[in-house]
């Protein structure tokens, strides 16, 4: 009976040994399955990689413009001040309290003397705080840079290692995953340091904006003196000293005799022989001197039927270019990075041109290299900016 017993035991422990044996014959059988699998997987996402198309770029829509030369006229909007040699009317430029009068009616004055002095405490607060304002923005865009600077390192080192793992999946030594995870983050980085550009350029706007009224301020501030363009004797007086007085308020008024004419004050930096009022033009010339703010003043001639008061302020248009030749809207026309751009538009095809703008005006550009183009396209500077990088356009149609 106990030989029956070992007997069934040893049998029992074959069958056991058996099944263990068919478990791992199995186990293996699955495991090959499964790579077989993926690697057939793998090549057929390969070929479909390999077969797929990149997505078309679709054209962007813009319209045309056709050169052609005329009479041009380009103009600038400017202001004059109506002067006499004679005689004048002295009025505050700038809302305040007057500090000093020191003329009383009948006293004689000589061109040159201070008539009247405007309270600049406030003013000159006001340049200080945008002063400060402006240095503020200065650091953020510093911190900015270095967010950007640092970006910028790390997306040539995730291409570098992008690089590497696209030599990888070559040899199936890097997962088509891994692959795309990398496209994905050089994606995102290319996206963080376009953020921290626009933060930057949007920082810049706006202290240009600050620079804007701290030169406005300064320009006003010189309106705080007021000193007498002529010499006579003051006739009238229609303020005191410790009143505040709004811009444009008559002060006094200087008797003389009645030659106006008008006075153009203009930064160094620009030149002008004509200006345009009231549908006249009149040549001006310089004076050969400067104001304390540094700018030229010109004059016209005595203008016999100028019939505004002497010291009053007229609106005019500065004269840049007046001749025969091809005028360029502004939205023809790519400013980037200091060079300008127009995009010549024939026989369907459109190239970009660099140009040498000789004259500009409110109305358009004039440019010197511009023989023998027809037509260009126009559109909006981020449309033109696309082009200029090669993306591909359909005319609408020719706008005149």
């Amino acid at each position: 009976m106990a030989d029956l017993c070992r007997a069934g035991s040893l049998v029992r422990n074959k069958i056991n040994r058996g099944a263990k044996v068919i478990k791992k014959i199995i186990s293996i059988l699955i495991v090959i399955l499964v790579v077989f699998s993926a690697v057939m997987l793998l090549k057929k996402r390969k070929a479909q990689m390999a077969e797929a198309k990149p997505p078309a770029v679709r054209p962007i829509v813009v319209e045309s413009f056709t050169l052609k030369k005329d009479n041009v006229l380009l103009t600038l909007p400017y202001i004059a001040t109506v002067k006499s040699d004679a005689g004048a009317e002295i009025n505050t430029k700038i809302t305040g309290r007057i500090e000093k009068l020191p003329v009383q009616t009948g006293e004689r004055v000589k061109k040159g003397d201070l008539l009247v002095k405007i309270d600049d405490d406030e003013l000159k607060s006001k340049i200080n705080g945008l002063q400060k304002e402006k240095q503020s923005l200065k650091w953020e865009i510093q911190s900015v840079k270095s967010v950007l600077r640092a970006k910028r390192t790390n997306l040539e080192n995730l291409k570098k290692k992008h690089a590497r793992t696209a030599e990888l999946l070559k040899v199936d030594g890097a997962s088509i995953e891994e692959y795309e995870s990398e496209e994905t983050s050089i994606a995102a980085l290319k996206s963080e340091i376009e953020i921290q550009k626009n933060k930057i350029n949007t920082l810049q706007y706006k202290i240009k904006i600050l620079e804007s009224k701290i030169s406005e301020i300064k320009a006003s501030l010189k309106y705080t003196k007021i000193y007498s363009s002529v010499s006579g004797t003051v006739s009238a007086k229609y303020a005191s000293e410790g009143e505040n007085i709004m811009a444009g308020k008559k002060i006094l008024k200087i008797t003389g005799n009645d030659k106006k004419y008008l006075e153009i004050q203009l930064p160094q930096d620009k030149t002008a022989k004509t200006i345009k009022t009231n549908g006249e033009f009149y040549n001006i010339k310089g004076l050969n001197d400067t104001d304390a703010s540094g700018t030229l003043r010109y004059k016209t001639s005595y203008i016999k039927k100028l019939k505004a008061s002497t010291g009053e302020i007229l609106p005019i248009e500065l004269v840049t270019y007046r001749g025969n030749n091809k005028l360029l809207p502004y939205n023809a026309v790519l400013d980037k990075d200091n060079d300008k751009f127009v995009f010549v538009y024939s026989n369907g095809n459109v190239k970009a041109r660099e140009i040498d703008v000789a004259h500009s005006g409110i109305q358009g550009i004039v440019a010197d290299n511009l023989s023998g183009v027809k037509r260009v396209i126009t559109a909006k500077p981020d449309i033109l900016l696309r082009v200029l990088s090669g993306v591909p356009v359909k005319v609408l149609s020719d706008k005149q």
